[in-house]
């Protein structure tokens, strides 16, 4: 049982028990976190890579392959930093 997402153990017996409770759950989602970075990391590497030899057998496209990739990603990025800190100032 949890109340507002917090174990119930986390309530009863010496306070320091529950704030190592707290900090095991923060330290599972750090490493979880981590470990789904890393997949997505290792994921962004190869189908770069996949991008990279396909291009290899098509030079005739790379140059505006790579700048829509380019392009794209930033996109990405203002939308991610839009959605964190809001719009820049002036938009």
């Amino acid at each position: 049982m949890a109340i507002f997402g917090v174990p119930l153990s986390n309530f009863v017996g010496p306070p320091s028990l529950a704030a190592m409770g707290r900090a095991m759950e923060l330290i599972d989602n750090v490493v979880a976190t981590y470990r789904a970075s890393a997949r997505a990391s290792l994921e962004a590497t190869q189908a770069r890579d996949d991008l990279t030899a396909y291009l290899a057998d098509h030079p005739e496209i790379s140059a505006e392959a790579d700048a829509m990739v380019s392009n794209a990603i930033a996109a990405e990025l203002v939308k991610i930093n839009t959605e964190r800190y809001g719009p820049p100032p002036g938009a």
